[in-house]
């Protein structure tokens, strides 16, 4: 009886201990797994607190902004420093009529002061714009028809940089970014102010966003009211988005995606212009009535010099402007002087020998 009381006594026990020890167990898991929880909540809160803190306002916006404005102004005065030509390439699809796409290509070479940009349509139509350092000129052709002359301005006229700035836009900002040219020439003045700017995380990128508001001599040269700019910290400051307000209260979207900076140049995939939500809410939503363009664009720096003759109306069958003589002419004559002192030395060497 008493070994059966002892085994019944011990059962009970190693039941108590393990009951004990169980309970010890779920006790302990709950105490890690409430420690884990904590842990996660802890990094979480110093996740957001450490993106918060790339999400903050800009000490010094005005400061920043102009870095941004010198930063493009880089870009543009840079590819003219190289000892290499630079070629760019945009091919752009637009529609004006929602049924209606039109595929537009253009080119761009520069070296110096002479440049050749041209324009071809689908509709066969090809403008080209020259430039040397005697005068600008805009000729015209419809398919393999003759060239026609529809604008020119001589360096010595009045008018000639205006004619440059508003037919010929082969700067980088005009022809890359594809900003108003007046536009640009007034963010370089300094017409504007930043209301806020602020460093942000978008879709893992780190930018900065900047409201910048026109002042009256730029709302004058620009009929703009405000801009909206976001660059990219990742991609020299380059735009991720430019939203652009006019004074009659509409604005325009501009955005920026797939850039690609390298040594040799840069490119960007797609360049998108819509309108905005203002306009849209301005015409009641009625997207069917707005065109749109899309972009892709390639800039790159060119070891084969192109032909400078091509700067020049004589090179497209055109008579050149009273008292400009071409790099042509002036080749001929050189080489006409090297034929005669050739012809000459070979005479006297002649005559020694006789």
């Amino acid at each position: 009886m008493m070994r059966i009381l002892k085994h019944e006594l011990t059962m009970w026990w190693i039941e108590a201990v393990r009951i004990v020890w169980q309970s010890a167990n779920r006790t302990l898991l709950r105490a890690a797994s409430a420690v884990i929880t904590l842990a996660v909540m802890l990094s979480c809160v110093v996740s957001n607190a450490t993106l918060g803190s790339d999400d903050t306002a800009i000490a010094d916006p005005s400061s920043s902004f102009r870095e941004v404005i010198d930063a493009w102004a880089r870009w543009e005065s840079g590819w003219e420093k190289r000892s290499h030509h630079y070629q760019i390439r945009i091919e752009e699809d637009r529609s004006v009529d929602p049924q209606r796409r039109v595929r537009v290509v253009r080119v761009c070479k520069r070296a110096g002061k002479f440049a050749v940009s041209s324009v071809k349509a689908e509709d066969d139509i090809t403008t080209v714009l020259i430039q040397n350092p005697s005068y600008a000129a805009r000729i015209v052709k419809a398919g393999a028809g003759p060239w026609r002359l529809t604008g020119l301005a001589k360096r010595t006229d009045e008018k000639y940089q205006e004619f440059v700035n508003q037919q010929f836009r082969a700067d980088f900002v005009g022809q890359v970014l594809r900003f108003h040219t007046n536009l640009w020439e007034t963010l370089r003045k300094g017409d504007w102010e930043v209301r806020s700017a602020e460093r942000k995380v978008e879709s893992g990128r780190r930018v900065r966003r900047f409201d910048v508001k026109l002042t009256k001599a730029g709302m004058e040269a620009t009929h703009l009211l405000r801009l909206i700019v976001v660059v990219s910290e990742e991609h020299a400051l380059l735009p991720v988005q430019v939203s652009i307000v006019h004074r009659e209260g509409t604005d325009l979207v501009i955005t920026f995606t797939g850039w690609a900076v390298t040594p040799q140049g840069l490119a960007w995939q797609k360049r998108r212009e819509e309108l905005g939500p203002l306009a849209l809410q301005k015409m009641g939503g009625d997207v069917a009535r707005w065109g749109w363009s899309e972009s892709r664009c390639d800039v790159r720096h060119i070891s084969r010099r192109f032909d400078k003759d091509e700067a020049y109306l004589s090179y497209y069958g055109l008579p050149e402007p009273e008292g400009v003589r071409t790099r042509g002419y002036r080749l001929w004559i050189f080489l006409g002087v090297g034929i005669a002192l050739l012809a000459i030395s070979a005479i006297l060497v002649a005559k020694r020998r006789a």
